[in-house]
């Protein structure tokens, strides 16, 4: 028997970061449930300590720059399970 419970949508923002690699292929971070009134200086402060850390390196190639990182709005409907 299904649940009749109504569950209303809900939206959630993502932040994505799209990194540019010295092969000149893309990577983008994604970060649940950033500050929706994010600046992007704040944005940079972020890119530059990922930048400087060394942290993302695929093979020879590192992180080059960044695109300009944004906002995603995701509508969540949670999918109700049959019992």
């Amino acid at each position: 028997m299904a649940n009749d419970t109504k569950i209303a949508p809900s939206d959630q923002y993502i932040l994505k970061i799209p990194f540019k690699m010295s092969d000149g292929k893309k990577y983008t971070v994604s970060l649940k449930d950033p500050k929706t009134d994010i600046t992007l200086v704040q944005s940079q402060v972020f890119t530059d300590a990922v930048i400087n850390s060394g942290l993302f390196v695929n093979g020879e190639a590192e992180v080059s720059g960044i695109d300009t990182p944004y906002l995603e709005r995701v509508n969540i409907i949670p999918v109700e399970a049959a019992i």
